[in-house]
C-alpha cells in the first residue's frame, strides 16, 4: 500500500464512520502511521534531499513490515546508507572514503573486464610500455640466460573508466584490483623458462580514462654469451615483449615516452657485469598461421660487459710470471744443478694454473683464447731442453 493510500484511508475512515467511532480509529489509524513514519524519519529527511536514488528509493513498498524489512536488507545498506549518513560533510574530513565507495561502484557498475576498451571497435589501443632495470641476478653460459628484477609499467587509455572529478569530491585518482579491469597481455616472449609471476599490484585509474599497471617481476631471457675474449668479454642481451593474442590492429604496443633516464636510475650493480648502455628496439613480425596481421614488438636492448680486474689479478698476472720464468729456465747455467728443479717447478705451476682456469671459465659453446693460450703454454722448458740434449 502505497503513502498516499494510507493518507486516503485515515480521511475515508473519518468521513464514514459516525461520531465519536470514526473519530476513534482515525486517531488508531494515524497513530500506527507515526509510529512507522518516526522510525524511518532520519532516513527520509535525507532520502528526499538526494536526487536519482532518492526515485529509486520510493518505488519500493510503503506498507510497515516489507519497509521494516528492507531497512535490514544488505542491498539497502550497500546501495543507499552510505549517501545517506552524513559522513560526506566536507568539514568533518571523514567523506573521502564514501566518495571513493562511490566512485568505485560508478565504475565497475557495468564494466566488462574482458572487453577491450577502445572508443572505436576498429582502432586499436595503444599501449605503451616502459622497463626499469633493478638488479641482474646472473647470467648462466651453459643455458645461454640472464635473470634480472625490473619493474614493468604499461599504461593506456580505458574509455569505460572516466569521470567527473567535481562530481565526486575532487577525487582524480583511484586505485582498483588488477583483475577488476582490462589488462593487455603483454609478456616477455623469449623467456627460456616459465614466467614468473608478477607482483600482483592495483592498477591507478585517473579521472581522464588513463591507466597505469606498475609491477615487479623476475624475467629470465634467452641470451647467447661469447666467451672468445675472456675476461674482456661483452655481451647483449635482448628482452622481447609483445601481445601474447592481440594483433597490431588491436593493441599497438609502443615505449612510452619520457623513461630514459628512469630505467637504470634504481640498478642495483652486479659485482661481475657492469651495464654498458640500454635502449629500445621496435619491430613487427608476421606469423600467418597464428595472426594475420603484423604482431609489433618492443626489444629492450641491455649491453653488459664484465668486470676484469679479478681475473687479471689471479689468473692472467700469475700466467704472465710464470711464462717469465719458464723462459729463465734457458738461462740458468749447468753447473748450479737447480735448472732441472726450476723446469719442473714452472710445469707444476702451470698444470695448476690451468686447472685454477678451467674451474673458472664458465662454459660455453665458444672456447676463449685465454684457454688456447694456456694449453700450449703447458710444454715446459725443460721438455725443450732435454729434446735438444742440453740438460747438464
Amino acid at each position: 500500500m502505497a503513502l498516499w493510500e494510507i493518507l486516503a484511508g485515515l480521511y475515508v475512515i473519518t468521513l464514514v464512520m459516525p461520531g465519536q467511532l470514526g473519530t476513534f480509529w482515525g486517531f488508531i489509524a494515524l497513530r500506527q502511521c507515526t509510529r512507522l513514519v518516526t522510525r524511518a524519519k532520519c532516513t527520509m529527511s535525507n532520502i528526499f534531499k538526494r536526487g536519482p536514488q532518492a526515485r529509486l528509493f520510493v518505488k519500493h513498498t510503503w506498507t510497515r513490515k516489507p519497509f521494516l524489512d528492507l531497512l535490514q536488507t544488505s542491498t539497502y545498506r550497500q546501495t543507499f546508507l552510505p549517501t545517506l549518513t552524513p559522513r560526506d560533510d566536507p568539514s568533518t574530513g571523514t567523506g573521502c572514503e564514501e566518495r571513493e565507495y562511490r566512485l568505485i561502484g560508478y565504475l565497475l557498475a557495468n564494466y566488462d573486464p574482458a572487453v577491450r576498451p577502445a572508443i572505436n571497435a576498429s582502432h586499436s589501443l595503444t599501449v605503451a610500455l616502459s622497463l626499469a632495470l633493478h638488479a641482474i641476478i646472473r647470467l648462466d653460459a651453459r643455458v645461454g640466460s640472464v635473470v634480472s628484477v625490473a619493474r614493468v609499467c604499461l599504461g593506456w587509455q580505458d574509455a569505460h573508466l572516466s569521470w567527473n572529478s567535481s562530481d565526486f569530491g575532487g577525487i582524480s585518482a583511484v586505485r582498483v584490483p588488477y583483475q577488476r579491469v582490462w589488462r593487455p597481455d603483454v609478456l616477455l616472449i623469449n623467456s627460456v623458462e616459465a614466467p614468473s609471476p608478477l607482483v600482483t599490484t592495483n592498477v591507478i585509474v585517473r579521472s581522464s580514462g588513463e591507466v597505469r599497471w606498475v609491477t615487479q617481476g623476475k624475467l629470465t631471457s634467452h641470451c647467447t654469451l661469447d666467451l672468445t675474449y675472456f675476461p674482456f668479454d661483452a655481451h647483449t642481451c635482448h628482452l622481447v615483449w609483445a601481445s601474447w593474442s592481440y594483433d597490431g590492429t588491436q593493441v599497438d604496443l609502443v615505449k612510452e615516452t619520457g623513461e630514459e633516464l628512469g630505467e637504470l636510475s634504481s640498478y642495483y650493480p652486479h659485482p661481475e657485469f657492469e651495464v654498458v648502455g640500454s635502449r629500445w628496439s621496435r619491430s613487427a613480425t608476421y606469423t600467418p598461421h597464428l595472426l594475420p596481421d603484423p604482431h609489433p614488438r618492443l626489444t629492450y636492448i641491455l649491453e653488459l660487459r664484465r668486470r676484469p680486474t679479478y681475473y687479471v689479478i689471479n689468473l692472467i698476472l700469475p700466467s704472465v710470471l710464470l711464462n717469465v720464468l719458464a723462459a729463465l729456465v734457458f738461462c740458468v747455467p749447468c753447473e748450479s744443478g737447480e735448472k732441472l728443479t726450476l723446469g719442473c717447478s714452472v710445469l707444476l705451476c702451470l698444470t695448476v694454473l690451468l686447472t685454477t682456469l678451467r674451474d673458472s671459465l664458465p662454459p660455453s659453446h665458444t672456447t676463449p683464447i685465454i684457454k688456447l693460450k694456456r694449453t700450449y703454454s703447458v710444454r715446459p722448458a725443460s721438455e725443450e731442453q732435454m729434446t735438444r740434449g742440453s740438460w747438464c
